[in-house]
């Protein structure tokens, strides 16, 4: 096995069932086969769609090329935030009911 090389590279296929597909590799144009362990947790719970592009480190293994590392190449952004919570300080005054009795 060699040190990984860093790629990009265009989802081919992935079957979430199985856990495993493949990316075409932009730089070689080779197919790399990559499994749910080389996937990034982000990609683990939003899995890869068909021509997404992806960052991907490979490796060869003894059955050929392998991706690891594989992530997004842009975060989907954050969810917008909520506005804060509305307050009424200094709107609303503290209305007392004094009785007299005499």
């Amino acid at each position: 096995m060699s040190s990984p090389t860093h790629h990009t590279g265009l989802v081919k296929w992935y079957n979430i069932k199985a856990g495993y597909g493949f990316i075409h590799d932009q730089q070689t144009g080779d197919d790399v086969f990559v499994h749910a362990a080389g996937l990034t947790r982000s990609l683990k719970e939003n899995p890869p769609r068909e021509g997404e592009e992806l960052l991907l480190n490979i490796r060869e293994s003894n059955k050929g090329p392998e991706a690891r590392n594989v992530a997004r190449t842009l975060e989907p952004s954050l969810p917008p935030q909520r506005a804060p919570p509305k307050t009424y300080e200094g709107r609303c005054r503290m209305m007392t009911k004094i009785t007299l009795t005499a």
